[in-house]
């Protein structure tokens, strides 16, 4: 917890030049009393009621659109109501979790809709894509790529400029898109295909270098809401994947690719996330300004790992507006 506090604060001291409006006490309380976990139900039930009822005025989402072969492989499109005759930017939005474009915890309707709307009113192009549920390392990269090459060739028939592409992933989402940077064998023939990217709390493999904490003890995370009430109701935690042959990891790093990525790159991740999350976005911010290249890194003040994307749309801007400030910057 020593290291922790002293990344917050160095990453404090450097960074909030400006003041958002933080989550409302008693939201701040409930986060808090969560703890550092990754508990996307627990929050989903702080958040849900607040944004069930959200507009969606001027705001019109073409839903489930195949961008694949895959019965997952789907994507929304949100757009503005109201025409324009300039193409917009466009933002991907690469969701965590099991990749599903719409969060299935009761109460979770109104995720990723959330995210969707605010790009809308910020004058973009809104794209919520879907991962598969497949086993492949690489997976998540591939299907960014080809959601990708889908916004390339299809966005302008929904108002969007494919020359202006933001991507942004949290989480497992953060994973995937990060290995797709970072490997350019997953990338289309148009190469990266994107302007610039946000990576969010995510857990990234910069082997050879390994992080030193350890996350605190924590339920299943995205398991579900009946994952989360067994792992409580019996505190033995559930058997992970074997770990990975530290060859293979080493094979897989997304360090020499982080290393050569020239593009715009927010780094960011919550305070309230776990130990390890937060130190390995720290570690990527030092790996990026080791080579001149410094990424806009962000540590969101009170903030836990669901509640920075369940926080959109919310009177809590302290997420939103420091990003959306930064994607009308780099576009």
């Amino acid at each position: 917890m020593k290291l922790y506090r002293l990344l917050t604060a160095a990453a404090m001291a450097a960074l909030c030049t400006a003041a958002y409006a933080l989550p409302p006490p008693d939201i701040e309380a409930k986060l808090v009393a969560l703890g550092r976990v990754v508990d996307a139900p627990g929050t989903t039930a702080i958040y849900g009621p607040i944004l069930i009822n959200q507009s969606h005025a001027g705001v019109e989402a073409k839903r489930d659109i195949a961008y694949g072969t895959d019965p997952r492989a789907l994507l929304d499109v949100s757009v503005s109501t109201t025409p324009s005759k300039t193409l917009k930017p466009v933002l991907i939005y690469v969701p965590g979790g099991g990749g599903n474009k719409k969060l299935d915890y009761p109460g979770g309707e109104p995720f990723y809709d959330n995210i969707m709307i605010v790009a809308v009113k910020n004058g973009m192009v809104g794209v919520n894509m879907q991962r598969r549920t497949a086993s492949e390392w690489d997976a998540g990269a591939k299907d960014v790529s080809s959601v990708i090459q889908w916004v390339h060739a299809n966005i302008q028939k929904f108002g969007g400029d494919p020359s202006r592409i933001v991507i942004w992933g949290q989480s497992a989402g953060s994973n995937a898109l990060s290995n797709y940077l970072t490997h350019k064998a997953t990338w289309g023939p148009d190469g990266l295909g994107v302007k610039a990217a946000v990576v969010m709390s995510g857990g990234y493999n910069l082997a050879p270098l390994e992080p030193k904490l350890v996350n605190s003890a924590r339920g299943p995370g995205d398991g579900g809401a009946a994952a989360i009430a067994a792992a409580r109701a019996a505190p033995a935690a559930p058997a992970g994947p074997p770990p990975i042959d530290p060859a293979v990891r080493l094979e897989r790093s997304m360090l020499p690719g982080f290393k050569a990525l020239t593009i715009p790159l927010y780094v960011t991740a919550a305070e309230l996330d776990p130990e390890q999350t937060v130190e390995v976005s720290h570690m990527l911010n030092d790996v990026m300004c080791g080579v001149g290249r410094c990424p806009t890194y962000y540590l969101n003040r009170q903030e836990s790992h669901i509640s920075e994307v369940q926080s959109i749309n919310t009177a809590d801007t302290e997420v939103q507006t420091p990003l959306f400030a930064w994607i009308k910057k780099v576009l």
